[in-house]
């Protein structure tokens, strides 16, 4: 089982091309609906009473919301829009809503699993949560503005952990490295043994051990909204290595097959929206696609 706390939000998300307001959103609901594919997932999290019963049911299908508080108030809400080449994006809006006053509790029969995953939270938030928890892995990740805004906290809650993910540019941030291959190890030593940086449309690194491994992300025609997309990576990359139920070099360039797999399919929608109607079937196809493409005999 995979535990993971993290933001369920309500989107407004705006590109060139259209607009889609208050969709369901956030790290925790991405992450956990990626890794229901493949392990159980259950979430650790709060929304506020605006928040839509559909969307609740939504999640319940996919994964455990025993931890997740509902309380008076207003849900998390993030409003932002893209460039044309849907790469930069800028935020519009924040409003934390309940988060603040969230407890955080984790359920007694939740706190002892395989991973646990503290998705793009604030240090105070992931240690309020580990501590409660029992779990034989930690992974964590984070968002730009918290690596800048509060990067000695997170150099030191990396020495907590086993795996971090990140995109280029907060590994760059967290590091002090502009060269990534330098980033990425300078990170692992700070305490993960398993980095993972993410590049969007460029693929990524995984550091496991003194190896680095580069992997290829999938071309794509259709590409609506990247929102989300790291998260699902995280919980392909993740739900594989649960189902493995073991760690090795070879799990971890699979798992970084099925979270590339996993992204591909979020970005080709607003939100969730692909996601929610996906199939092991469509995972399967695209992943043997993906293995024809990035791989040749020499």
């Amino acid at each position: 089982m995979i535990v993971c706390a993290g933001s369920i939000a309500l989107d407004t998300t705006h590109t060139p091309f259209k607009s889609a307001k208050r969709i369901l959103g956030g790290s925790a609901s991405y992450f956990g609906i990626a890794s229901s594919f493949f392990t159980k997932t259950a979430l650790v999290s709060a929304v506020g009473s605006d928040f839509p019963e559909d969307y609740w049911r939504a999640l319940e299908k996919h994964c455990d919301l025993a931890g997740v508080e509902r309380a008076e108030g207003k849900t998390f809400f993030f409003e932002s829009k893209f460039d044309f080449d849907l790469h930069n994006r800028t935020a519009l809006g924040l409003e934390e809503g309940v988060f603040p006053s969230a407890k955080w509790s984790v359920p007694e029969y939740l706190q002892n699993p395989e991973i646990l995953f503290l998705n793009s939270h604030h240090p105070a938030v992931d240690a309020k949560v580990l501590k409660q928890m029992r779990p034989r892995l930690v992974f964590g990740d984070t968002i730009e503005y918290l690596t800048r805004q509060q990067k000695p906290l997170l150099l030191e809650f990396l020495k907590k952990t086993d795996g971090y993910v990140l995109n280029e540019t907060e590994a760059r941030i967290l590091s002090g490295e502009s060269n990534l291959v330098k980033a990425g190890k300078k990170i692992q030593a700070q305490g993960p043994e398993i980095v993972v940086v993410k590049k969007g449309e460029h693929g990524g690194l995984l550091f496991y051990g003194s190896e680095v491994f580069p992997f290829p992300a999938l071309p794509l025609e259709n590409i609506v909204d990247p929102t989300g997309a790291g998260d699902c990576f995280a919980g392909g990359f993740l739900g594989w290595i649960d189902e493995q139920n073991k760690v090795s070099e070879t799990v971890l360039r699979q798992a970084c097959y099925y979270g590339t797999v996993m992204a591909s399919f979020c970005v080709e929608a607003f939100g969730l929206n692909n996601l929610l109607v996906l199939e092991e079937k469509d995972i399967h196809k695209r992943l043997n696609e993906y293995h024809r493409i990035a791989f040749c005999e020499v």
